[in-house]
């Protein structure tokens, strides 16, 4: 019994000693003293260290999806796809009037011309937010430091912008007239408009603002002239001009078949944006990726 016994125990110790030389087969290779594990994360970090740098340096366009409000009034066609979205920040400016020449003279602000600041749209991925650089600049008569030809209502982009000029204009669209309008006084803000563009003066250059058929101006804060309460525009404050500060996002939008269907999507007058990341998208990636890799060498 005792024999039987002890072949048992050493056949079970017999089970146990392969099991842990398969592990040490898998853990140091016989001879050589490097461990086979060690090889295999070894291998493992330059595949990473490797990737990362690939994906570095590979270009990769990426969406981001959001709805934005178009209203009603001011809502595009079927056939229309907005591309660019821009925000503008700046003043209405008005100015103190005389109007009456065949009857009692009354006293009304009228606008005279907007000025805002174009800031484009970015987006992280995660959030979409307003870069504080300035892309370009909005007004009726487009300032002569803006070096722009433009004679009408004018939405210009350029290079190496600040609050006086741009270095050179890259982009001009001219409006010709409002096509529709939705009032939006009741919330204290100027109205939304859809603006339609001036084929004389827009000079049309590929994936640039000057392709779009329309303009809207979107989601208006303020921007109203000043109330009778505030400050009443009379005989004493004839010619004296007020700037009313804004914001509002400007849209612009093609017809027909400029753009692809199924990449500016929409659905119930809300029209889902498109917008390309950066390659700081990539960056990201790779960075964890190295992350991993470094890991990977610890063992």
């Amino acid at each position: 019994g005792c024999k039987t016994r002890r072949k048992k125990e050493r056949g079970e110790r017999g089970e146990e000693n392969k099991v842990h030389y398969f592990f040490l087969v898998l853990i140091r290779v016989e001879g050589s003293g490097i461990g086979f594990l060690h090889i295999m994360m070894k291998v493992l970090v330059v595949v990473l260290l490797f990737a990362a740098v690939a994906w570095a340096a590979i270009p990769v366009t990426t969406y981001h999806r959001y709805e934005v409000d178009e209203g009603i009034d001011t809502a595009l066609d079927a056939d229309c796809r907005q591309y660019r979205r821009l925000r503008g920040i700046g003043t209405q400016n008005y100015i103190c009037k005389a109007e009456g020449d065949s009857g009692p003279t009354t006293y009304s602000w009228q606008l005279e011309q907007p000025f805002a600041y174009l800031h484009e749209y970015l987006d992280d991925g995660i959030t979409t937010f307003i870069s504080t650089e300035i892309a370009g600049f909005h007004s009726f008569m487009t300032p002569a430091t803006v070096n722009s030809p433009a004679s009408g209502p004018a939405w210009s982009l350029g290079v190496n912008c600040d609050i006086d000029s741009c270095d050179a204009v890259t982009q001009t669209w001219i409006g010709a007239g409002i096509v529709s309008k939705e009032d939006r006084s009741g919330f204290g803000n100027i109205a939304w408009l859809k603006v339609n563009r001036d084929d004389d003066e827009t000079v049309e250059s590929p994936g640039q603002l000057s392709q779009a058929d329309f303009l809207q101006r979107l989601d208006t804060i303020n921007g109203l002239p000043p109330t009778i309460d505030d400050v009443p525009c009379n005989i004493d404050l004839l010619g004296t001009q007020y700037g009313s500060p804004y914001e509002c996002d400007y849209i612009f939008s093609v017809c027909g078949t400029k753009f692809e269907v199924e990449q500016f999507p929409v659905r119930n007058n809300k029209v889902v944006f498109a917008f390309e990341l950066s390659s700081s998208t990539n960056l990201v990636a790779s960075v964890s990726l190295a992350v991993m890799a470094a890991f990977a060498a610890m063992f």
